[in-house]
């Protein structure tokens, strides 16, 4: 009798062992897991994705990200990136599981043949998505616009500078286009080192930027 509890017992064991491991994951696993993705894939735009982008287009950028990391671009401006621009010369959005990147590379200035970048990156959740509202900031530096690049520093604080060389490279934070794209007033808590966050721009009817009073707001506010 007692030997056959134990077979019962032990059948009964590795019956739910199997049931574990084929049960499907929680909405907590998956949730977090695209938070991860979504982390990793921004950083693969950022570091090789101008280079995949030039030798194969837009769809070869495309598939890589919702095949490794079920992404996809959502948005993108100037055919991805401009070469000929030195502020705000990639500007993008990616997505997945309800979680939205937008990809900017603010400025970049040429220092003895190495291009110095400022890039943000705008992190804009759905509330069910489990991820939070924030921005990161990079440096990153190449020899090639559509090379590879190496992330030099990175950051959750705001990053308006960088010397390299004995040459201090600063972000144009006059430029109100620059102040628009980085959106400063959306997340304060990553600008507690400058007043950015106090600073908001608007663009008008006629494409004009223009920086908000101080205080005011609109009645839908």
């Amino acid at each position: 009798m007692m030997k056959s509890l134990k077979k019962i017992s032990t059948f009964l064991l590795i019956l739910a062992s199997v049931q574990s491991i084929g049960a499907p994951m929680s909405d907590e696993f998956y949730k977090n897991r695209m938070i991860e993705y979504m982390a990793i894939s921004s950083r693969w735009i950022l570091q090789d994705g101008m280079n995949i982008f030039s030798d194969n287009g837009f769809d070869a950028v495309n598939k890589k990200l919702i095949y490794n990391w079920g992404a996809q671009i959502w948005h993108h401006d100037l055919d991805i990136a401009d070469e000929s621009a030195d502020r705000v010369f990639v500007n993008l959005t990616i997505k997945g599981g309800g979680i939205y990147y937008d990809i900017r590379g603010l400025y970049r200035e040429n220092v003895n043949g190495t291009f110095y970048e400022f890039w943000v990156f705008n992190v804009a959740p759905e509330t069910w998505s489990n991820e939070k509202r924030r921005s990161e900031f990079f440096i990153t530096k190449s020899t090639s616009f559509f090379g590879q690049r190496e992330i030099i520093k990175e950051s959750d604080q705001f990053i308006d500078s960088y010397s390299v060389d004995g040459v201090e490279i600063r972000l144009p934070v006059e430029d109100l286009y620059i102040l628009y794209i980085l959106g400063a007033w959306w997340n304060p808590q990553n600008y507690q080192n400058s007043d950015l966050d106090e600073k908001e721009v608007r663009l008008d009817s006629e494409g004009n930027y223009y920086m908000k009073k101080p205080g005011f707001r609109f009645p839908w506010q």
